[in-house]
């Protein structure tokens, strides 16, 4: 199960938890198979019998993560808001986040803001993408930028970023993943830092 650290307070650390990947998650309807769907339920029902009661379950992350190209696809909002009904009418309590990638190409224009208006979710914690080498640091502000204002006219939902603080030792998707110098880290946070309200960090 992923879980994704948000914060601490009196009571310890508090987590998102996943409801997990089911069927052929890297096949182009992953999200919509009627077989993973069932078992997205039962892993909900069943992390709220077992987990619900502890405090330190902060909320959902739905980890079945979309690429935005440029926008999110209608079967992904499907899926979240699907996942997140059934969330909330069984942990009202809990904070819903989600963690898309495809930063570098979202279009923040009227249509997505619609898009952001109509997902149902807390949390937007957009992937930097510097891990994967797919944007540089000095190019993530403008992204999140452009992002952030369309989360101030949509209202719904909160910008957060999340950070990728690893490096490829050799080809992307092809290598060992190694921990990034804190000199980078350290860039990367001061980057996004002004446009959002949390930054998440990602690392393996």
């Amino acid at each position: 199960m992923e879980a994704v650290h948000s914060a601490a307070n009196k009571y310890g650390v508090k987590f998102f938890i996943g409801a997990g990947f089911y069927g052929n998650w890297e096949g182009p309807n992953a999200i919509s198979d009627p077989v993973a769907a069932k078992k997205r339920v039962r892993a909900i029902e069943e992390i709220t019998r077992l987990y619900s009661n502890h405090q330190s379950l902060y909320g959902w992350y739905w980890p079945d993560e979309i690429e935005i190209l440029p926008r999110f696809t209608e079967q992904f909002i499907q899926y979240v808001n699907t996942s997140s009904r059934l969330a909330r009418l069984l942990t009202p309590h809990a904070r819903i986040l989600i963690a898309p990638y495809g930063t570098r190409v979202a279009v923040p224009d009227d249509k997505y803001v619609r898009q952001l208006e109509a997902l149902d979710v807390d949390f937007v914690a957009y992937q930097d993408e510097v891990g994967v080498q797919k944007s540089t640091v000095e190019e993530t502000p403008r992204f999140y930028e452009g992002l952030r204002k369309a989360h101030d006219r949509g209202r719904r939902s909160a910008i957060w970023a999340d950070v990728e603080i690893f490096k490829c030792e050799g080809a992307v998707y092809k290598s060992a993943l190694l921990p990034a110098p804190f000199s980078r880290v350290l860039r990367q946070m001061e980057a996004v830092s002004p446009w959002v309200e949390k930054i998440l960090v990602s690392q393996y």
